[in-house]
Formats: C-alpha cells, structure tokens, sequence
C-alpha cells in the first residue's frame, strides 16, 4: 500500500486527522499522520513513500493538565536518522494549544519482539533512551531521588506522577509545553511542513496527491 492510500484509510477511518511531511538525515520524505482522538490523545504514525512505517508515537490526556507519553518508537532499519528528534518538534507544534501543560511518561526503553536485532543491551537501550529524552528537552526523574530532595523537582506532583499507578515507577520523564518563539514547523495549505522540506513543498504534494491530505 503506497503511502496515499495509507492517508486515505486513515482519514476514512479516524475523526480528525492532519498530515506533517519532514526529511530524515538521509534524504527519505516522512509522512506523519496525526490523529486527535477526542478526550482520548493524539497518535501519530510516521511512514515512509513507499507505505513502510517507520515509526510512531502515542500521547494520552490525563488530569492535572498532563498529557500522558506511553509510546515513542522508531523501528530499527530507520534508528539514527532523526526521525525521533524531528517527532519531538512535530509534537511541540502541534501541543500549541496544550501551552501550560506537563508532557509526563515512565522510562521504558524496549525492543519490539519482531525487531531482528534481539541482542541489545539494556544498558545501550537506556543509553539511547536518555540522550533522546535530554536532547528533546526531557527532565529524567528517578523516584528515589526525588524523594531525596523534592525541592528540585518543582515541575513533579508526587501523587500524579508516582502514586497513581499500578506501580510506582522507578524513572519518569517530563517537561513543560511552552510557547516558543519559533517552530520548526509551519502549516502550509492545511499540510505541516519541517523547515526542512519547505523548499520541496510543491513536488511533495504532488508525491502525496494532494487530494488527499487536505482535511
């Protein structure tokens, strides 16, 4: 299934959906689909044009002004090329509206069972783990330390953050949305373009039948 045809399913099966088009580090057009599931969350899909996924990510509305991150994965063939760190950007964009609001999750660095390289290391996943969450501007939170000094976590709400579980989590994530003085995508006749596709707008929607993702 070409990519089109992807967007197309996806807008004749969900509610509200926009479509955000970015280049990875090698050059490959990315398209998200974003669907706002109404007082559900957002997910967001990440595809490739030749209709293969390559990665997703998940966000849930919660109470106390938290949107809840259960899920951000790239699959292993597209890892290193900055499709995580440019989905970062893609959700500052579009959490515009949720400015005030604590983006939380628990630190569960994994590896998908069907993913061929089953050898990794938990050490080297963590590791992967932490430089995507602090270069995307994360705070990483461990439970005990926090209990050791919760002054220095001012953005935490023990009860919501840790308690409110099933079980209290050993490492959360978390950071503010707030507005920034500049994005690194804009809205171009209903599309979400990265800066860095700007210049191909015009030959992307055409690749995409245009068509099809206006909303």
């Amino acid at each position: 299934m070409k990519v089109h045809e992807i967007i197309e399913d996806f807008k004749s099966k969900q509610g509200d959906t926009k479509i955000a088009v970015f280049y990875d580090k090698i050059g490959e057009l990315q398209v998200a689909i974003i669907k706002y599931l109404p007082k559900i969350g957002i997910h967001i899909d990440v595809f490739n044009l030749n209709g293969i996924q390559t990665a997703f990510k998940r966000m849930y509305y919660h109470d106390m002004k938290r949107i809840y991150m259960s899920e951000i994965y790239v699959y292993e063939p597209f890892r290193g090329n900055k499709i995580a760190g440019i989905l970062a950007d893609l959700t500052d964009y579009i959490l515009i509206d949720f400015i005030g609001y604590t983006l939380r999750g628990v630190k569960n660095p994994y590896q998908a069972l069907d993913e061929k390289n089953q050898n990794i290391t938990e050490e080297e996943l963590n590791s992967r783990a932490d430089a995507y969450y602090q270069s995307a501007g994360y705070q990483i939170i461990y439970y005990e330390e926090y209990k050791k000094n919760k002054k220095e976590y001012p953005i935490v709400d023990e009860l919501t953050d840790f308690i409110l579980n099933e079980e209290i989590p050993e490492c959360i994530i978390m950071k503010k949305v707030e507005l920034k003085s500049e994005y690194e995508f804009a809205e171009i006749d209903g599309l979400l373009v990265h800066k860095n596709a700007l210049e191909n707008i015009e030959e992307i929607k055409s690749k995409l039948n245009s068509d099809q993702i206006k909303r």
